[in-house]
Parts: structure tokens; C-alpha cells; sequence
């Protein structure tokens, strides 16, 4: 059996909080992004010359392709790392925002912030160095604020919710409950779970809320520990540090009417 301590390090990096995208003449390295490690993800090769306007197409869907399932976890921040002086970011935005509104939007459950850093990010070593840097620290900082300010905002719309679709729970007796649903007729659907780093340090009973996080994460639920100091950290600790959004469930019957 793992230790709570054990249990805790698994969650913490459970999902990543970016994915990082290195961007060369002939290949993307794509790495998921830890707050304390990196992961290699998976890696798109072009198959021709990037003149090849195919080849490229086929090469960029491979990347969208490649990070879409970690998105529908809940990750909302990609970095990208190009060498110097190219403009191989520019061009696989260009291809997003042609070919992927969903991706490029600004607002919404899977919408995503993209950031560019000057770098090389091929193999372990390189992404380490890379992310040694200020500008990388400063870009994912950025990303992580914006991923907090969204899912609070997520929170307070469904806190001021009047169509009774929408529902936060926010102490661990109800959180408890509907995450530990078996999901009958009319049950809500959890879409996402917060808790405060602060929260998980306080409570007497951390095997207990760890043990829910990971059922949440099983039943692919979106699972953050947010930073206390953050303003999302903030907000959620004013709701006693966790907070569980979720979504009435629409059956066949209710669309048809």
C-alpha cells in the first residue's frame, strides 16, 4: 500500500500544468510539464520538406493530435520552443487558428493560452536548461495564472448560476458525495475538483482527500491542488479550501423536448 506522503507526490504531478512543445526544422518534441519535473510526451516527425505544403499540414496535425488528449484532462497552457531567429511557431498558430477554432478560442472548458520561449527543448538535458531560464519561468507563471483566473471564473458563473445546471459543492462531506456517485438518472456530473495546497497540509484526514482525488482522477474528473497564494488559491480557500464543480446530467429524453 503507498504511503499518504507517496500518494501525495503521484497527485501533485498527476497531470501536468503545460505541455511543452520544441519545435525544430524537421520534428516537435513534446514533453508534459510538471511543477517539479518534465515527461516525455510523444514525438511528430515531418515527413518531406517543410515547403511541402502536405507534409507540413500532416506534420502540424500530428501535434494537435498529440497534445488533444491532455487537454480533454484539463492541461490549458502549451509552450512553445523554437530556435532562434525562425518562425516555426508562427506557423503552427497559423495552422491552429485555420484549422482548429476549438483550440484557438480564447474562452470555454478547452479553451487554451499559448506561449513561445527562444530555445531548444530535443532531449532531457535541453528541456532542463530550459527550464532554468527566467523566460521560461516568467511564460508559465503567466499560463498558470491564466488557467487559474479561467477555472474561477468557470466557478463563479456556476456559483451565480439561476438555470439550476450548474452546481459547486464545497465542503468534503458533499464533494464526497457526488464525486463517490455511481451516476443514476438525473445525478450531476463532476467536471472538475479544486483543493488548496494549504488545505491538503491542514487537514487531519490527507489519506481521505487524497484517496477522493485519485477516485476523481480515475473517473476522469479534472483534479488541481492550486497554490494558496495564488488568487485562485485565494478564492477557493474562501469556500474552505475545495471546491467541486459539476454539471447536471442531460439525458436523451430532456433534449427531445
Amino acid at each position: 500500500m503507498q504511503t499518504v506522503a507517496k500518494q501525495k507526490r503521484r497527485l501533485r504531478r498527476g497531470y501536468p500544468v503545460a505541455i511543452l512543445v520544441g519545435l525544430d526544422a524537421r520534428r516537435a518534441a513534446l514533453w508534459s510539464i510538471f511543477s517539479e519535473s518534465s515527461k516525455p510526451l510523444a514525438t511528430v516527425r515531418l515527413e518531406h520538406v517543410r515547403t511541402d505544403a502536405q507534409a507540413q499540414y500532416r506534420f502540424f496535425e500530428g501535434i494537435v493530435d498529440a497534445v488533444r488528449p491532455a487537454i480533454r484532462e484539463g492541461v490549458q497552457s502549451i509552450i512553445i520552443a523554437v530556435p532562434p531567429k525562425t518562425n516555426y511557431s508562427g506557423e503552427f498558430l497559423d495552422h491552429v487558428a485555420a484549422h482548429h477554432a476549438w483550440l484557438a478560442r480564447q474562452k470555454g472548458p478547452h479553451a487554451v493560452t499559448f506561449g513561445i520561449v527562444t530555445g531548444i527543448a530535443a532531449d532531457v538535458e535541453a528541456v532542463a536548461q530550459l527550464r532554468q531560464g527566467a523566460e521560461f519561468d516568467k511564460i508559465l507563471a503567466e499560463a498558470t495564472t491564466r488557467e487559474g483566473n479561467r477555472v474561477i471564473a468557470m466557478l463563479e458563473k456556476a456559483l451565480n448560476d439561476p438555470s439550476g445546471n450548474s452546481y459547486v459543492f464545497y465542503t468534503l462531506e458533499d464533494v464526497e458525495q457526488v464525486i463517490l456517485a455511481t451516476q443514476p438518472a438525473g445525478a450531476l456530473r463532476p467536471e472538475i475538483l479544486l483543493v488548496t495546497d494549504e488545505f491538503l497540509e491542514r487537514r487531519s484526514q490527507k489519506g481521505r482527500i487524497l484517496h477522493l482525488l485519485q477516485i476523481a482522477q480515475n473517473n476522469h474528473v479534472k483534479t488541481r491542488v492550486i497554490a494558496f497564494e495564488t488568487a485562485a488559491g485565494a478564492r477557493i480557500d474562501q469556500l474552505g479550501g475545495i471546491a467541486c464543480l459539476a454539471l447536471k446530467q442531460v439525458h436523451s429524453s430532456e433534449k427531445m423536448n
